[in-house]
């Protein structure tokens, strides 16, 4: 990532970064310690890469002012980026986060 890389997440928030973008992946680890992220597709050239990424991980710390819920929880989205030098110098983000927080607050099974 290069140091003045912009990121404009889902929802309309834009980062601005390094800093504030490992702000980001801090929050996302604090709400779900294992998360892991698998790649399944992607397209692009030297300067442009479109990825459509799985995530999945339990719900153990806060996340958007919801408490912990300990669920397994799954989403998945879309990235955009540009690439200068080989760094991401812009990116754009599209994910379920409404699939997400629904599952998150649906009684346990």
């Amino acid at each position: 990532m290069a140091d003045d890389a912009v990121a404009h997440l889902a929802g309309g928030a834009q980062v601005c970064g390094i800093a504030q973008f490992s702000n980001v992946h801090d929050m996302f680890f604090s709400a779900f310690p294992d998360l892991s992220v698998r790649m399944l597709r992607s397209v692009g050239d030297d300067t442009r890469a479109c990825l459509h990424w799985e995530v999945s991980g339990t719900h153990k710390g806060d996340f958007f002012g919801m408490n912990a819920t300990n669920k397994k929880a799954t989403f998945s989205g879309m990235s955009f980026v540009t690439v200068r030098d080989g760094k991401i110098t812009e990116g754009w983000d599209c994910w379920d986060y409404g699939g997400l927080t629904a599952t998150l607050s649906s009684p346990m099974v």
